[in-house]
């Protein structure tokens, strides 16, 4: 485990903002889901001053779930600065895939244990930043990373950071989905690396759940009550199954 990583964590598990407005959105939206598989009704609230029967159930249902919508948007103040964070953890481990990125060895019988450098992010850095890019295989006072990118929902890109000191310092962010060394058999590979990675990083690394959870439960709690009709039948359809 990295220190990264394990900063990453403690940096969640000590955040009391983000916390209060997850356990608060879980609540809520366990509360509109009980109500919403189960029927139940709210008959009576106890309050600091008095107590509270309620008559018109719909406008419960109405109320938990423009509730919910809020608590969303606080709770995504909160925990947007992790979703940057949570992507550069599993996607820096999909661009070591050999499809991105791979060391192969050069049939040298002088020099056995050279490598050149291969994979798809290499060919994009000899067709768009060739010169830096010889710079960098110099070795020689150099800097180079290259980080992957989710903008839309069919959009991908990478942006490379070079900085040698005879070439200055280049930034560019190339689009995938467009790139000419990227054919539709390569960028639909790349889409199936990335649902690979993000499934295995919900299994295998717990930060993801505790981030993306409140948000899951948020929708399933919205989508049960905009579609609480169709929900009711198919728990019907079930249980004459089931028995």
């Amino acid at each position: 485990m990295s220190d990264k990583y394990k900063e990453l964590l403690e940096q969640i598990d000590q955040d009391k903002g983000l916390t209060s407005k997850r356990k608060l959105l879980t609540i809520v939206s366990l509360i509109m889901l009980a109500i919403q598989f189960s029927g139940a009704q709210i008959v009576e609230a106890n309050t600091f001053i008095l107590k509270l029967s309620f008559t018109h159930q719909n406008g419960i249902d109405l109320l938990l779930a423009i509730v919910i919508a809020f608590l969303i948007l606080r709770y995504y103040n909160y925990a947007r600065p992790y979703h940057d964070e949570l992507l550069q953890l599993w996607s820096s481990r999909m661009l070591k895939e050999p499809f991105f990125y791979y060391l192969e060895p050069l049939d040298n019988d002088d020099f056995p244990s050279v490598f050149e450098d291969k994979g798809l992010i290499i060919e994009i850095l000899e067709k768009e930043l060739s010169e830096p890019y010889i710079a960098y295989k110099n070795r020689d006072h150099q800097y180079a990373s290259w980080r992957y990118s989710c903008n839309g929902i069919f959009s991908r890109s990478i942006s490379f950071n070079l900085i040698h000191d005879s070439y200055g310092h280049y930034v560019r962010t190339i689009k995938l989905n467009t790139h000419s060394l990227v054919n539709t058999r390569s960028y639909l590979k790349i889409l199936w690396l990335e649902l690979k990675y993000q499934t295995k990083s919900f299994i295998t690394h717990r930060e993801n759940l505790d981030i993306y959870t409140p948000y899951f439960l948020a929708s399933a709690a919205i989508g049960s009550y905009i579609f609480s009709a169709e929900l009711q039948l198919l728990i019907s359809q079930v249980s004459v199954l089931l028995h």
